[in-house]
């Protein structure tokens, strides 16, 4: 009985091992798969790279969009924005037709690549830190990166 009892648990604890690995490979493959999308929009040679440069709010700020119009995709790398406050977070903008369209709101600057929206008509992209959660409409005054399409 004891034998047994021991294979038991041992048979047991290699089936959570097992599985454990298993969770961590499902993970990094997910992971792997995500990181092969960016890359593949990235690369595209439809992806058009947007350098979102310093306004006079902050010269030395940048952003880097990658903007494809075939796939009607969009994503923001904003590792050269200055770190905000705990209240405060940068909003993306895109000017369609004279109004400002938020297309997004950046979770972090440190963050590597983040998915905006995607907008046609857009003339230029702008990134302005407002209040946490964003504006519904930019705050100029904070205007740190800008790019015209």
């Amino acid at each position: 009985y004891l034998y047994q009892s021991n294979r038991f648990q041992q048979s047991r604890q290699a089936l959570r091992d097992t599985s454990t690995a298993l969770s961590s490979c499902e993970s990094q493959n997910q992971s792997l798969r995500e990181s092969q999308r960016v890359y593949a929009l990235i690369t595209a040679p439809q992806t058009q790279v947007i350098t979102l440069t310093g306004s006079t709010t902050s010269s030395g700020a940048q952003a880097i969009v990658y903007w494809n119009a075939a796939q009607q995709q969009a994503l923001c790398q904003t590792g050269l924005l200055p770190e905000p406050s705990d209240n405060q977070q940068y909003q993306i903008w895109a000017d369609v037709d004279g109004s400002m369209v938020s297309v997004g709101l950046i979770d972090s600057p440190a963050q590597n690549l983040q998915v905006i929206d995607y907008i046609a008509q857009a003339e230029s992209l702008n990134i302005t830190l407002e209040p946490l959660g964003g504006s519904t409409t930019p705050t100029i005054s904070q205007l740190y990166v800008t790019a015209r399409l």
